[in-house]
């Protein structure tokens, strides 16, 4: 019996290509050693990013972040206090307690503010300028602004936010003082006319009782005049209370034609695009500096144009600013929108002290038929005695009306407070060497390895048999007999 022979018959083209076209999985043994065959590419790769990551983060300069606490709210300023006299007084400080944490948050990056910041500290550097380098965000669910001051030395960054924050407490305090001012400057100007009413309403009513020889008047006829004094008194404040708002109205309505209805609410920084390309433009140019003084002397036209084109970039660089404006964003004027409030306010006022005058003097036409019966001399002493009672009355309203004014103005409180003030050994420093090393390494291990693995797939070399069979889709030595005698059977 002839042995059986060993003889494969061939396959035909195609079955052949099926076979080798079969994905194989990746053998953990041949990778191990593709990366150790380019370990000197990764460790390239890798030790160069880190290395460029490192230059461009020593290139820009540092920003030293410090930050303060501001609590805003009643806390005895001016919860408890008793309602003012004042329409606008009340008015404001009801207003001022309704604000919100964000509309205190855009009172602070106002221009004002910032110009005082500037002239206190003898800053080098315009009020929109530094307000590029203040961040404010409220606390959420806390009464609490905090308040982040970038700055290239810590030592600045800290009075900057200090001084920020006891500026705006102070312009707060100013604020309720300045409505205190105006209302001062109102009765000031009308409390010299209301004393010589006064007086000469007294001297009037003396010399006509000295002259008829009435020192008094009959039980109802008094009760009459009181009434009727009473009506004139009110008549008489409603009237300052028009006048007094009427002033006020025109001061806000000044206030407003000047103040802007919105307000940049924050301003967005980028790097500055132009300044990464020099960066990266004076690597390249110091890498083919390096490479030609490996080739040429120090005087070579190379090497000195080279250096003269690193000088160059270097000194574009330093005359151009590290980060740049990307975009503005607009919100309204919380300020605005204050005055806006006060000037209705205001207008209420007027209308109501209106109606009350209307009302007043209805009333006082009701007491004309009795006083018309008198005689003459007890009508004179009457018309003398309300007319110095109401000049007394409006007097001492105006007197009133004064000293609260002052104690206001003396007293006027910001709820506004500092609750942790900058500290300039309490700062975050940008950008932060050590996280940008630590995120550089895992993004610098992934472009190796990716680089690693591009070269190879690139790469047309026969380094050994096997590399041949994988190029060619050709089977392993020991599984090449077993796949062609089962596809065969």
């Amino acid at each position: 019996v002839p042995a059986r022979s060993s003889y494969v018959p061939a396959l035909p083209l195609q079955d052949a290509l099926a076979i080798h076209a079969e994905p194989r999985d990746l053998d953990p043994r041949r990778v191990a050693s593709m990366l150790w065959r380019r370990r000197k590419l990764i460790a390239s790769i890798f030790a160069g990013f880190l290395a460029l990551v490192a230059i461009l983060t020593l290139v820009q300069p540092r920003q030293y972040t410090t930050q303060i606490k501001m609590i805003v709210g009643e806390g005895g300023n001016r919860g408890g206090a008793e309602a003012s006299s004042l329409p606008v007084l009340n008015a404001l400080l009801a207003a001022s307690s309704a604000q919100s944490l964000e509309t205190y948050s855009q009172l602070i990056l106002q221009v004002p503010i910032a110009a005082d910041v500037v002239r206190r500290l003898g800053l080098k550097t315009a009020p929109g300028a530094l307000l590029s380098h203040i961040d404010v965000k409220p606390v959420t669910g806390t009464s609490i602004i905090n308040m982040r001051v970038s700055w290239s030395d810590p030592d600045t960054s800290a009075k900057v936010a200090n001084t920020i924050a006891s500026v705006f407490v102070d312009h707060e305090r100013q604020y309720v003082a300045h409505q205190a001012e105006n209302a001062i400057g109102f009765l000031e100007a009308q409390m010299p006319d209301a004393q010589r009413r006064m007086d000469a309403a007294q001297t009037a009513l003396a010399a006509y009782q000295v002259r008829a020889g009435i020192a008094d008047l009959p039980t109802q006829t008094n009760a009459d005049v009181q009434a009727l004094t009473g009506l004139d008194l009110k008549q008489n404040q409603a009237q300052l209370d028009e006048k007094q708002a009427e002033s006020q109205l025109a001061s806000v309505q000044e206030q407003l034609a000047s103040t802007p209805p919105t307000i940049v609410s924050s301003t967005s920084i980028t790097t500055n695009p132009l300044a990464g390309q020099l960066q990266t433009q004076i690597l390249t140019l110091q890498n083919q500096l390096h490479a030609a003084l490996q080739q040429y002397t120090d005087v070579h036209p190379t090497v000195v144009g080279l250096r003269a084109q690193i000088a160059q970039a270097q000194k574009q660089l330093a005359s151009m600013p590290t980060e740049v404006k990307s975009g503005n964003s607009v919100a309204p004027n919380p300020i605005y929108a204050q005055l806006q409030t006060q000037a209705a306010t205001l207008a209420a006022t007027i209308a109501g002290a209106n109606s009350q005058i209307a009302t007043v003097k209805a009333q006082r036409a009701q007491f004309a038929p009795k006083f018309a019966q008198l005689p003459d001399r007890a009508r004179r002493i009457t018309d003398l005695t309300r007319e110095a009672t109401a000049a007394q009355g409006l007097y001492q309203a105006l007197q009133a009306k004064y000293q609260e004014a002052v104690i206001s103005k003396t007293t006027a409180l910001s709820d506004v407070s500092i609750t942790e003030a900058a500290d300039p050994n309490s700062y975050t420093v940008s950008p932060n060497l050590a996280l940008n090393l630590e995120i550089a390494a895992i993004v610098g291990l992934g472009l190796a390895l990716s680089g690693a693995f591009l070269a190879e797939l690139f790469d047309e070399r026969f380094r050994s048999e096997e590399d041949v069979k994988e190029r060619f889709g050709l089977p392993r030595s020991e599984e090449h007999t077993s796949e062609l005698q089962s596809h065969h059977d």
